[in-house]
């Protein structure tokens, strides 16, 4: 089960959608909200995260199974980090600038 307490712990990221209606997500150990390891992946069946919500907390037994870890997730989210790690660096301060000049 993820836990995470003011953004400190583990939390469930992503999901992605198999053709039989279940989907997998990939559980992180998360800093200040940031995904920062993968621990691994479920295939979880319906409703068995609250609905078809791969954020909301509750587990029910027995609809949650293990899956590989899905690299292909942890390669998306690493991309994400990344570029909202660039867009702070050089997006943020080209944008001030412009608006400055307004």
């Amino acid at each position: 089960m993820a836990f995470s307490l003011n953004g400190f712990g583990t939390r469930h990221f992503g999901a992605r959608w198999q053709p039989d209606g279940t989907y997998i997500t990939t559980k992180w150990v998360v800093f200040c909200f940031v995904p920062i390891i993968p621990l691994g992946s479920v295939r979880v069946l319906s409703g068995a995260l609250g609905g078809h919500n791969p954020f909301a907390l509750g587990f029910s037994s027995g609809k949650v199974v293990a899956a590989p870890l899905d690299i292909g997730m942890v390669a998306w989210t690493y991309a994400w980090e990344i570029g909202v790690v660039i867009f702070l660096v050089f997006g943020f301060p080209i944008l001030n600038d412009l608006v400055g000049k307004l």
